[in-house]
């Protein structure tokens, strides 16, 4: 009687499902979200002749995934500071706007971006109030974000003496920015980058003897490796060396990443770019290397990838760049990948496809709503894979809608389908929302061993809806002397099963079988729930009959707890005859999962 009391008040743990408004479905977004623009660049932002998105849903994914396995690489963005000057084009907000500039730190912390690197054109200029501004914002990330300046000979033309002109900067540099506890370090002294200054008719020696700070020196393309006073060397993108046969540059990215491994005590720095055309750009030359859809930017991290490694780090990577709308080089607003996504459902199963290169979507997120604008997600699932039956994750009978969200490659565009309809008929859950899952199951139920023996059973570890990753398994409930081992003790799920043999020992003292009678009476916990669950609509229609239920359940169960006609000898005998419950238990991550076998002892 005790067992069936313990069940039927197992209702309290699914009371809240029982009585929700809309069983199966609570939103965390909204449509508007999904799809509405999520980065820093000025809502008002549209797409550009030269290759630039407006406002728009990006894929905020850390960027570091798309680089080598086991990267430690510190990655910074390439930061225009010149917009709201005169000269320049209005892309919707001033660069030396603080407002402007937190939006545009936190959203690079959301792609993963470790800082910024300005390029500067000296003490006065609008870039110099913009780098203050960058500064300030920096430090308020307690050691998150970093920032460093780079020299731009622009700040320097018609210097009638260079050397000191340099000098003099670099030491305003350094009073005003390299103290700084956000300001980019290597080896503990504060690095300067300078463009175009090798053209320039500079006194490298006399600049390193009369700089103060003794910063880093960090020249552009391979010869900055061999300048005097170098201290390293960045890449950059090269669209005058774009060809027939390497629309991307690739070549120069390799030759300058060739040259850096005969240079490997000084600070390299690489780069990756998604195409340059600077066609809108008041000073254009009318340049271009096309995106390619994304390729480009994609091509340029693979170049990266085939010359460093967990074992041979590269230290910095600089994006080209982070807002350069005028060269058509910024990342900010997104890059497009040309890609849409057409969704479609028959029966209980939803299948999309995209048009264009899928190679630019990370992964997809399957979204459903009971009134096409608040969503739950159902569950990630990889590229490559477009299919996925509604069905058994048991959402109550009804109509939903149904989006597909293809989630782009870190800085890519995302894409979301159309609405598509699902009539559910209300089957049993067997895969919980949230995503890919895995379940754990006994080919035998009832097992024996000998007294001071051993027995094996075969269990299958299996998974659902794509999921991929390790699961351990684990003995509950095991009666005093039993042990348990597994083979494998560690499985790889990789959208697989997996079989597992147990080893259940037993020692030379047979196991008393009371003291498991309460697991027995939880297991049936979760099996009442499932019937529960898909009475649901009973349930809900009759609410009162259920509390009413619910305190009945509960004065019987105080009186069964207290003692009654059923004794302990009784619950022994009962659990005798099915054997001991031992339960094995799955568990990756948070994910847990179990199945009960039952041990008779000879």
């Amino acid at each position: 009687m005790r067992s069936y009391l313990l069940a039927a008040c197992s209702l309290f743990w699914f009371l809240p499902s029982l009585f929700a408004s809309n069983i199966g479905v609570n939103p965390t977004t909204t449509l508007n979200v999904e799809t509405g623009p999520n980065t820093s660049a000025a809502s008002n932002l549209t797409n550009s002749s030269n290759g630039n998105l407006g406002a728009n849903n990006v894929s905020n994914l850390p960027i570091s995934t798309l680089l080598y396995p086991g990267s430690t690489t510190k990655i910074y963005a390439h930061f225009m500071a010149w917009f709201g000057a005169n000269g320049h084009l209005d892309i919707g907000y001033n660069s030396n706007d603080p407002v402007a500039v937190k939006s545009q730190v936190n959203n690079m912390l959301s792609r993963g971006i470790s800082g910024i690197i300005i390029d500067w054109y000296g003490p006065g200029s609008h870039e110099d109030s913009t780098a203050q501004v960058a500064k300030d914002e920096a430090e308020s990330h307690n050691g998150e974000f970093q920032f460093a300046i780079m020299q731009d000979a622009g700040g320097l033309n018609g210097c009638s003496d260079c050397t000191g002109a340099v000098i003099d900067q670099l030491n305003y540099a350094y009073k005003t920015y390299e103290g700084s506890s956000a300001y980019i370090r290597w080896n503990n002294r504060p690095v300067i980058f300078f463009f175009g200054l090798e053209n320039l008719p500079v006194d490298w020696n006399s600049v390193r003897a009369n700089v103060q700070g003794n910063p880093v020196f960090v020249f552009e393309n391979d010869m900055g490796f061999t300048m005097s006073q170098t201290d390293g060397a960045f890449s950059w993108v090269m669209p005058d060396l774009v060809s027939d046969g390497d629309p991307m540059a690739l070549y120069y990215l390799h030759d300058f990443y060739n040259r850096a491994h005969q240079h490997s005590d000084q600070l390299i720095v690489g780069t990756t770019y998604k195409g340059f055309d600077d066609t809108i750009a008041p000073w254009s030359e009318n340049r271009h290397m096309t995106q390619e859809c994304g390729q480009t930017w994609l091509q340029s991290f693979a170049a990266l990838n085939q010359h460093y490694s967990s074992s041979n780090q590269l230290p910095m990577l600089q994006l080209v760049t982070w807002n350069d709308y005028e060269e058509g080089t910024e990342i900010e607003s997104g890059i497009d990948n040309c890609l849409s996504v057409n969704a479609g459902i028959s029966g209980s199963t939803l299948s999309w496809n995209v048009t264009g290169n899928e190679n630019t979507i990370d992964h997809y997120t399957v979204f459903i709503s009971t009134d096409k604008q608040n969503l739950m997600s159902v569950g990630d699932f990889p590229a490559g894979y477009q299919e996925v039956d509604l069905g058994p994750y048991g959402f109550y009978a009804g109509n939903y809608t149904v989006y597909v969200k293809a989630v782009g490659k870190p800085a890519i565009l995302n894409h979301i389908s159309g609405a598509v309809t699902y009539a559910s008929n209300g089957q049993p859950a067997t895969i919980p929302v949230g995503g890919p899952d895995f379940a754990v199951s006994a080919t035998q139920q009832n097992v024996t061993v000998p007294k001071g023996g051993s027995t094996t059973l075969d269990l299958n570890v299996t998974s659902r809806g794509s999921f991929g990753g390790n699961v351990s398994l684990s003995c509950a409930g095991l009666p005093a002397g039993m042990s348990c081992s597994f083979s494998p003790s560690n499985v790889v799920l990789r959208n697989s099963s997996a079989p597992v043999t147990v080893t259940l020992s037993a020692g030379t003292q047979q196991a008393g079988l009371s003291s498991n009678s309460n697991l027995l009476y939880a297991a049936s916990f979760p099996a009442f729930g499932t019937v529960l669950i898909s009475l649901g609509s009973f349930v809900r229609r009759n609410r009162k009959l259920m509390l009413v239920l619910l305190a009945l359940c509960v004065i019987s169960l105080i009186t069964g707890c207290g003692g009654g006609s059923m004794g302990k000898s009784s619950s022994v005998s009962a659990l005798s005859s099915s054997g001991t419950p031992v339960t094995i238990v799955a568990t990756s991550g948070s994910v847990q999962h179990s199945t009960t076998v039952y041990v008779t002892f000879q």
